[in-house]
């Protein structure tokens, strides 16, 4: 993750969809409710996919929000965790 300016990142996101697994660099808003900050995503393009939109909260190492892209969505949730390299 690096910051671009502002309220804006760029997250290097690993995306698995079927067959496919890629890293896709996705610009995100972080804004902040306290001490918790909570991304935004507004209809993002994603190579080889459509255009998504999420709200995730970050609290520790967790995370949890919903999506959608077009006709579907869902909730999301899970551990963050550091590749090693």
């Amino acid at each position: 993750v690096s910051k671009v300016g502002g309220d804006v990142w760029l997250i290097q996101a690993r995306i698995q969809y079927g067959q496919k697994n890629i890293v896709a660099p996705i610009p995100v808003v972080v804004k902040w409710a306290g001490d918790t900050p909570v991304i935004i995503v507004d209809n993002v393009g994603v190579p080889g996919g459509g255009s998504y939109s999420a709200r995730v909260l970050i609290y520790e190492k967790t995370y949890a929000g919903t999506w959608t892209g077009g006709d579907h969505g869902g909730l999301l949730n899970g551990i963050i965790t550091v590749e090693k390299e």
